[in-house]
């Protein structure tokens, strides 16, 4: 995961132990299904209990029709990149 450099790997192997660990039966079986239903990345945030769920714009509708029928609130947000951020991080490359 983090150590093969996948983040977002990480981030479902983390959130989805954290639901292991706390016994949180149905947070799990949202992070899996999100996952089969397209999400790149999909884990308990902290201790609980939101669960972020990271996907590509086009299986943003159908994960989050899928999250509300589960019973829970979606809120949504979309990750953005300035030119500037751009241009610093290819001064790493």
């Amino acid at each position: 995961s983090l150590s093969s450099g996948s983040i977002f790997a990480a981030m479902s192997a983390n959130g989805m132990a954290v639901a292991a660990a706390t016994g949180d039966d149905e947070a799990l079986r949202i992070c899996n299904s999100a996952i089969v239903r397209g999400a790149i990345s999909a884990g308990v945030t902290g201790s609980g209990p939101a669960i972020a769920i990271i996907c590509y714009e086009q299986h943003a509708d159908s994960l989050a029709e899928f999250v509300r029928e589960s019973g829970m609130e979606v809120i949504a947000a979309a990750f953005t990149q300035s030119r500037m951020q751009s241009e610093e991080a290819s001064r790493w490359e």
